[in-house]
């Protein structure tokens, strides 16, 4: 079972787009690795142009068996050639309607993947992320507070 979470961009007139992310959508899953590795505006456009994610990557990638059980390859073999990538369901998988959602505002990001399962909700402003969870909906602040660190 995933731990779902959404990730955003706040366009210049306060619109939201977002996709939905599957995997370790906690503070310390999702929420790390956007700080880390998904910092500038290019990097967070592109990952938000492959739409709905199965997991989030270190990097983008490139389109790639969406599971180890598409290939004959062992999970090691696997995990060593994709491992780092981003896993999409419309790149990886060719399913259709995944790609990211247009959503007027913030209160209509949470609302729209809260009924999508999303426990965790990241946004992107084009300098730093900001983070909430379903225990404090709709009340964002700097991800780096969540997890304690300084970025």
């Amino acid at each position: 079972m995933g731990t779902r979470s959404a990730i955003g961009f706040i366009e210049y007139d306060k619109s939201i787009t977002g996709i939905y992310c599957h995997f370790d959508g906690y503070y310390e899953g999702v929420g790390q690795t956007l700080l880390e590795h998904y910092n500038d505006i290019e990097k967070v456009e592109d990952l938000l142009d492959l739409g709905d994610l199965s997991t989030l990557g270190f990097e983008i990638g490139y389109k790639h068996p969406f599971s180890r059980f598409d290939t004959n390859m062992t999970d090691a073999m696997y995990q060593e050639q994709f491992g780092d990538m981003c896993v999409s369901y419309g790149r990886d998988r060719g399913e259709e309607g995944t790609e990211a959602k247009q959503l007027a505002n913030m209160q209509e990001f949470t609302d729209h993947f809260k009924s999508a399962g999303c426990q965790y909700f990241y946004l992107y402003d084009g300098i730093r992320w900001y983070a909430t969870d379903l225990k404090n909906p709709g009340t964002f602040s700097f991800l780096t507070d969540k997890l304690k660190v300084t970025a």
